[in-house]
């Protein structure tokens, strides 16, 4: 279950070359096994339009080194049931991404 999630950006607004911190507060009491996690891989898109496209330098890349344990602050992987987590992680805008708007969503 997500318990929090906040986009930090140093330069309002958003431009190509400025950086981009996430940082997603999560629990892993609504995990639906009862085993440990012992890989995470992300899942980061950002929309143009209607079309979905992965921000290429973070999506599907090993989350594991970007989460921390909240009680004790142990980074990595497995995630155990029961607890709760913190990911932060933060990536460039690169001049290559085509300009849009930037927005969040609920």
């Amino acid at each position: 279950m997500v318990v929090s999630f906040e986009m930090q950006i140093l330069v309002d607004p958003p431009h190509k070359g400025s950086i981009v911190t996430c940082t997603l507060q999560f629990s892993s009491s609504a995990l639906t096994i009862d085993k440990p996690y012992k890989e995470l891989t992300t899942a980061v898109f950002g929309g143009i339009g209607i079309i979905r496209v992965p921000f290429r330098e973070i999506h599907g890349t090993n989350a594991c080194k970007d989460v921390r344990r909240k009680k004790d602050g142990k980074v990595g992987c497995p995630l155990v049931v029961g607890e709760a987590y913190t990911y932060k992680n933060s990536f460039p805008i690169l001049k290559s991404y085509p300009a849009v708007s930037a927005r969040s969503y609920p």
